[in-house]
């Protein structure tokens, strides 16, 4: 009975080729028998696999990418209140810095202290730029070069600092 057998022949009556090969993974070259020239095999059932096989290889219909929409985003507001309240304590320091007065006496002076200012706000410079324009990569690489000078001047200012008191 061949017709639980079918899908292995994929429902392809016609006539076969009966042949026994024997064959081992110590066996150099293995043994083929054609045991029968032709055995016609006819399957009752004309299943879906004709059809499937047949249209295996034909063009296939096409896929189009339909992207989420956009998540709504709250109002102009709600963001400008938000941006407000962070930057409130900025805003709150600048005003009791300038209410205590400004002690720069202990700010020592010359190329040091300015290099370590100058490199220092390159990186924050940089860390807007990362931010908004850069990848993680380029960053890097920009980073490499500014903490070397900032390294080497924040270094001289601290020992300044250190040798003054």
């Amino acid at each position: 009975d061949l017709t639980t057998n079918a899908n292995d022949f994929q429902h392809q009556s016609g006539a076969y080729e009966l042949n026994l090969m024997v064959g081992d993974a110590l066996l150099q070259n293995g043994f083929s028998w054609k045991i029968k020239d032709t055995i016609q095999l006819s399957f009752h059932e004309e299943s879906a696999a004709d059809k499937d096989h047949s249209s295996f290889y034909s063009a296939k219909p096409e896929i189009i990418h339909q992207f989420r929409a956009d998540e709504k985003r709250p109002p102009t507001i709600v963001s400008l209140v938000f941006s407000a309240v962070t930057l409130l304590p900025l805003l709150v320091l600048l005003i009791l810095w300038v209410t205590l007065g400004f002690n720069l006496s202990g700010l020592p002076l010359g190329l040091s202290p300015l290099g370590f200012h100058i490199s220092h706000g390159a990186v924050f410079a940089l860390m807007f730029f990362y931010w908004k324009y850069l990848d993680m990569f380029q960053t890097i690489r920009y980073l490499a070069l500014v903490s070397i000078p900032l390294f080497l001047f924040g270094h001289r200012l601290l020992a300044t600092l250190a040798a003054r008191r």
